[in-house]
């Protein structure tokens, strides 16, 4: 029996479904390739390889498809340039309001 996967350009396609470990190593590869991981992300590698293969075992685990998921979120997010944003210091100028008596001449 042939099934029917859904491609990035929102085709469908004939072809058996592609199993989340070689989705996740294709992942894993790209991330390298721009140098976004660094030996402090091997257990989020890890992690995500075992998730990506215990949904594939276990494809009606709900449990293990939500963990996979954010496994897969966070780790796209490793390395990702922010454009060195300081979220702290922005909101802190947002809501600071400058101090003294502007209205009285001094």
């Amino acid at each position: 029996m042939t099934s029917l996967n859904r491609t990035y350009g929102g085709r469908w396609v004939a072809g058996r479904p592609k199993l989340n470990r070689t989705a996740i190593e294709e992942t894993v590869r790209h991330l390298r390739a721009e140098n976004r991981l660094t030996p402090a992300d091997e257990a989020l590698v890890t992690l995500a390889r075992r998730l990506a293969a215990a949904c594939d075992d276990d494809s009606g685990n709900a449990s293990l498809w939500r963990e996979y998921r954010a496994s897969v979120a966070t780790l796209s997010e490793v390395g990702r340039d922010d454009g060195d944003v300081d979220e702290a210091a922005e909101f802190a100028a947002a809501v600071s309001t400058p101090v003294g008596n502007s209205s009285h001449p001094g």
